[in-house]
């Protein structure tokens, strides 16, 4: 409901409140199965991120009298690719998740701050490199 009232342009932020939503309940129903989050999680998650930028997307059209067909058509890859990225992140995480800890964890967390330094790292490259 609240995606369908995002989309009607009654509060756009209401797009955000949809997905987090829907993602909740996918959550809600492994819960209730009693299922624990499994090899289909990235795929969900892929899933609810195209569904969000679709629909912000559709909130961008609406507002724009001139379409280039050849800009939409890059768009929509751009979107596909990130949601396709986004699951290759997560299964990705899922794999390293499911590897077994040969050091310990002090091996582990050193790793996941290395990785988030290198999410930093890259995050500061892409937004100087917005700027120019």
């Amino acid at each position: 409901m609240a995606l369908a009232a995002g989309l009607l342009h009654i509060w756009a932020p209401f797009n955000a409140l949809g997905a987090g939503a829907l993602g909740a309940a996918y959550v809600a129903l492994l819960y209730a199965r009693g299922e624990e989050l499994g090899a289909s999680a990235p795929a969900v998650a892929a899933g609810l991120l195209l569904v969000t930028e679709l629909a912000w997307f559709s909130l961008e059209q609406a507002g724009t009298q001139a379409n280039d067909p050849r800009l939409l058509a890059r768009r929509l890859a751009l979107m596909g690719g990130t949601a396709v990225a986004a699951a290759g992140a997560g299964y990705l995480l899922l794999l390293i998740a499911a590897a077994p800890l040969p050091a310990g964890v002090a091996y582990t967390a050193a790793g996941a701050v290395a990785a988030l330094a290198a999410v930093a790292v890259l995050s500061r490259l892409l937004g100087a490199a917005r700027i120019r």
